[in-house]
């Protein structure tokens, strides 16, 4: 395929640019959809998968070039024809098919593989299409490859911004539709030639999905049938927001009220009881239950108090309290009921907090409008990390369910939330009097949520950690989940107040698992006795290290284990340490099938004139530093910048705008002189970012979330601007001496996808520094 050095016009411009923001924005999208039916680590795997077939769209050019070359115009076309066509068949396919049978009303459940692999297929043919397309300009304008991926790159990044507002007011099925329009007008605009049939075919199309989105918005046909294993058809209330997908069931009829973990000597009393709930839950897994407050009678709600969730209420009367993730609302409750001062609630997603001020708000005795209750849409630790205020109570209680435990080491979830740097948070804004509430459940969880406590507590100069602890248990045979609940407190226990929790467990049937006169686990004792916590954790059977902001990663408790993984290879487990391995391994073998096997048959022409290692090692190398410093930073600004999705969409943004920028401007400095500066200047950025930004995000995280969102984009965009000088200068290279570009854009695609999946492993094992 020839190289013309002039770029192509304008129309072939723009339908590239669509091309670019469409790819970006079907990623999220897939991202969102697989979080829903499945778990938040098939987001990942299938993300991985979508970007190997950019990979396979390279090495497709690669192997056809001289037929494509002919007509090249016509070639962009038609795949962007099929990557219209195709989103949608991924929609009816990730909409309609079961990935996951569930055996029970609990979590067990056995993935459909068959299904799985026939939405992961569908999720790659749509790229492979992009992948055509972007690598067919790429090789025919390679001299011109900076300003080429300068518009790839500006696309991709207004793609990213695009999201978050285009899920809310779309939602993710009509996003779909909008996708596949994108893809009929950059097909359109890349028409030449005899365009009269392509023509008829783009409004044939047009006409199609007309009607399919019509039929969908009379019928739902294309919504979702199936939510982890589940029939998606018992909602009262459904909301796919840019990060959740939220839905509220209410059947009406009064029952045995449902809690976290009921005292077992008041197990005959809740039974007698019969009380309407509603369950609210988010992607089908993390669910709670709302109450029935419609009269704001605290009388029929009295059975709070036998939830163990509802300690700390027992100890401290008239106090400010703050409720970390509002849910439906269970813990603001138990501050009502125990006639709190003032009960402050904290709620990253707006529409919960949307529900219960318009669908729920008859029902749950219009809480957001209570007079002692404050709704506040916002991610805990900057909430607390911004106001000076301080509180009696601090209570998180199962804000993360096993949904979210399943997603292990990439949850799009609140991750940062129990880390020692949160802990010393919730611990700096507790009143003299006050204490931190968290339950969860027991084992494997508690035990790290407790090291934490202790290490953040032995770091504060308190000797003795365990003095400021409780932990108590139901073991009532009758609770399918064993949950617990800490206290931390600001001030040691006093006898007066062991002697209230000990009446009170006397009472319920709870019993201790931790205080300060003792402990009956071996487990407990070890993780809050700062002498003897890391040899314990060493030793332990699964991964219980108390978790950092450096190494976020709560719910993964297995450990990493290669030769384990490999032995029992299994693309659909649920043990997101296993999945990691293992999709690693597949996407090895991917990339030796598609790149490396094609790179090994170049002809003796094709070979004579580059260096065919040192265009491997240099396109390798560009793809994993890219996903090295993306996918660190993108963990590490979660919390700074309030949820992991808002981190995603704005750190990918300041990469793909600064390294389309840094490409655009370096255009001319193409040397491999320059090469080697920007690589030096680059590599300096790396060790100031990976030193100096930790402690800088603590220092700014009390600054309004519109003026972090500015701080972020500036801190990573020297990062960026130099990134993006090195791909085009490689490729400009390459193109002199006559090389295979569309092949080397495939690899440094893959190493991007290699580079993601390492990126992951190596900060679960040494860290985001």
């Amino acid at each position: 395929m020839s190289s013309p050095a002039q770029l192509p016009d304008r129309k072939i411009l723009a339908g590239f640019f669509l091309t670019s923001m469409t790819m970006l924005i079907f990623e999220l999208l897939v991202s969102r959809m697989m979080s829903a039916i499945a778990f938040y680590h098939f987001a990942f795997m299938a993300i991985c998968l979508a970007l190997f077939g950019i990979t396979v769209g390279a090495v497709i050019v690669h192997v056809f070039k001289e037929s494509l070359s002919k007509n090249y115009s016509k070639a962009l076309c038609i795949s962007s024809l099929l990557f219209a066509a195709t989103v949608i068949i991924n929609l009816a396919c990730s909409s309609r098919l079961r990935a996951f049978t569930r055996l029970d009303d609990t979590y067990q459940m056995v993935p459909d593989c068959l299904n799985l692999v026939l939405i992961f297929v569908t999720i790659s043919i749509p790229l492979i299409c992009s992948g055509v397309c972007m690598s067919i300009i790429f090789d025919r304008y390679a001299k011109q490859a900076s300003r080429i991926y300068f518009i790839n790159l500006i696309g991709a990044s207004l793609g990213c911004l695009l999201f978050i507002p285009l899920i809310n007011f779309l939602e993710v099925v009509n996003s779909y539709f909008l996708l596949a329009f994108m893809g009929l007008a950059a097909a359109y605009l890349f028409d030449r030639g005899d365009r009269r049939p392509r023509e008829i075919l783009i409004v044939i199309l047009s006409v199609l999905f007309i009607i399919t989105a019509w039929t969908n918005h009379k019928t739902s046909f294309l919504e979702l049938q199936w939510v982890k294993g589940q029939p998606n058809d018992t909602y009262s209330y459904r909301k796919w927001n840019s990060f959740s997908y939220v839905r509220l069931h209410s059947d009406g009829i009064a029952a045995q009220p449902k809690g976290w973990s009921w005292a077992p000597k008041k197990s005959d009393e809740i039974a007698n009881i019969k009380i309407k709930q509603n369950q609210l839950d988010i992607d089908g897994g993390a669910g709670t239950v709302m109450t029935d407050f419609e009269d704001r009678d605290t009388n029929k709600i009295s059975f709070l108090k036998y939830d163990v969730t509802s300690l700390p209420y027992h100890l401290v009367q008239n106090g400010d309290v703050l409720v970390i993730g509002i849910g439906a609302g269970r813990d603001i409750l138990t501050g009502i009921l125990f006639n709190e001062h003032s009960i402050t609630g904290v709620e990253i997603n707006d529409t919960i907090i949307e529900i219960h001020r318009t669908i729920a708000a008859k029902f749950n005795g219009d809480l957001s409008r209570h007079p002692k209750v404050t709704f506040i849409n916002n991610e805990a630790r900057s909430y607390i990390n911004a106001s000076n205020k301080k509180f009696d109570i601090i209570q998180i209680s199962l804000i993360d369910t096993f949904a979210a435990t399943q997603a292990g080491a990439y949850a799009l979830s609140e991750n940062n939330l129990y880390t020692t740097e949160a802990i010393q948070t919730y611990w700096d804004h507790l009143t003299d009097r006050g204490m931190l509430s968290i339950s969860y459940l027991t084992s494997p969880y508690m035990l790290k949520i407790v090291g934490a406590a202790t290490k953040t507590l032995d770091k504060s100069g308190i000797k003795v950690p365990r003095n400021h602890f409780v932990v108590i248990l139901s073991d009532s045979p009758n609770q399918s989940r064993r949950v617990s609940n800490l206290l931390v407190k600001k001030t040691p226990f006093t006898d007066e107040e062991m002697k209230i929790i000990q009446k009170y467990c006397d009472e319920t049937g709870f019993h201790f698992l931790l205080s300060k006169d003792g402990t009956p686990s071996l487990s407990f004792s070890s993780m809050s006795d700062i002498k003897y916590l890391d040899n314990f954790v060493r030793h332990f059977k699964l991964n219980i290290t108390p978790t950092t902001d450096d190494k976020p990663f709560f719910f993964l408790v297995t450990r990493l284990n290669i030769i384990d993984s490999l032995k029992n290879f299994n693309l659909f487990d649920l043990d997101a340490g296993k999945i990691l391995i293992s999709l690693f391994v597949l996407m090895l073998f991917l990339t030796a099938l598609f790149v490396f096997f094609p790179l090994l048959n170049l002809t003796k022409n094709q070979l004579s004139n580059i260096p065919v290692l040192s265009y491997t090692l240099y396109f390798t190398s560009i793809g994993l530093a890219f996903m090295f410093v993306e996918m660190s930073q993108i963990t590490r600004l979660s919390s700074f910048l309030g949820h992991p999705v808002y981190s995603l969409s704005l750190v990918l943004f300041s990469f793909l705008f600064g390294s389309g920028l840094g490409s655009y401007t370096l255009a001319k400095m193409d040397n491999q002189k320059s090469i080697m500066l920007y690589s030096a200047i680059f590599i300096l950025f790396c060790f100031i970012s990976g030193y100096f930004t930790e402690p800088l995000l603590r220092h700014l995280s009390k600054n309004p979330i519109q003026i972090r969102m500015l701080i972020t984009v500036v801190m990573l965009f020297p990062l960026a601007f130099f990134m993006g000088s090195f791909l085009p200068q490689g490729m400009r290279l390459l193109s002199r001496q006559n090389g295979p570009v569309a092949l080397f854009w495939g690899l440094n695609g893959a190493a991007s996808v290699l580079g993601s999946i390492l990126a992951m492993i190596f900060q679960i094992q040494f860290g985001l520094s």
